[in-house]
């Protein structure tokens, strides 16, 4: 399940990138074409809509095809095995406050059974 849902984020964070950039190069491109002496304000106000779609098309195409590899593409062992060395060195820690403690109470004990024979 958590690599499932690691692989959802990492799937729409790609997916969002890639779209923006392709509706980027496709903007681009398709300015390229045009003659910008002929390009009048009216005309911009008239291919902002056409870019909007453009990028929305383009973009969506791009960024689910890019999110679903990388979703599709993550190794879900990568997180498990880090989780497990985390998990290992929590218990360790754990383990070694618990000896030390263990040490100072068994170390109070003798002393107060050393007292307390004298």
């Amino acid at each position: 399940r958590v690599a499932m849902d690691m692989g959802a984020e990492l799937g729409a964070e790609v997916g969002r990138i890639a779209g923006g950039q392709a509706a980027s190069v496709a903007g681009a491109e398709e300015l390229a074409k045009m003659n910008m002496a002929e390009i009048t304000e009216e005309k911009a106000i008239e291919l902002k809509s056409v870019f909007e779609v453009l990028g929305v098309k383009v973009g969506t195409e791009a960024g689910l095809e890019a999110g679903k590899d990388a979703g599709n593409n993550i190794d879900p062992r990568v997180p498990i095995k880090e989780a497990i060395i985390v998990a290992r060195e929590v218990a360790e820690n754990a383990a070694l406050k618990v000896k030390e403690m263990y040490d100072l109470v068994t170390e109070e004990a003798e002393q107060i059974g050393a007292k307390a024979g004298e």
